[in-house]
């Protein structure tokens, strides 16, 4: 798997500490860091619907509208909720199809989701290095 592929991610577990089936999109491959998984939502009761980056939402996100044909329902990347697996953890929950290849973003639609996530506020120094190292 790749940097921007989303996955379904079974038994995903939340901030809460509850689990859900969830979308997740892979950020980055796993090389010199931990895998970065950003959790995807269809519930926008806190998101707004313009499309692409939206850092100035009271909770960043990037909108992805069900029209690209990534996910059958309009979705919100979130940035306040990434989870970071092991190269060992990673590939066990591939092994085992806890994580299963869903989609595959466009590279420019993928570059613009970085470039959203690297300009947030959400996300760690190191995490932002990551990614700008990955932006194709």
């Amino acid at each position: 798997m790749t940097p921007g592929e989303i996955l379904h991610y079974r038994n995903y577990k939340l901030p809460d500490g509850s689990y859900a089936n969830k979308f997740v999109l892979q950020l980055n491959d796993g090389q010199n860091y931990p895998f970065i998984l950003a959790r995807l939502t269809s519930q926008h009761r806190h998101y707004s619907r313009s499309s692409g980056c939206q850092n100035d939402d009271r909770f960043p996100n990037y909108y992805l509208p069900k029209e690209t044909k990534h996910m059958p329902e309009d979705s919100w990347i979130l940035f306040s909720d990434l989870k970071e697996l092991d190269a060992e953890s990673f590939n066990r929950c591939v092994k085992n199809k806890t994580l299963i290849q869903k989609s595959k973003l466009s590279t420019s639609i993928f570059n613009e989701i970085l470039d959203c996530l690297i300009d947030s506020d959400d996300i760690s120094g190191i995490q932002k290095d990551i990614l700008r190292k990955i932006r194709r």
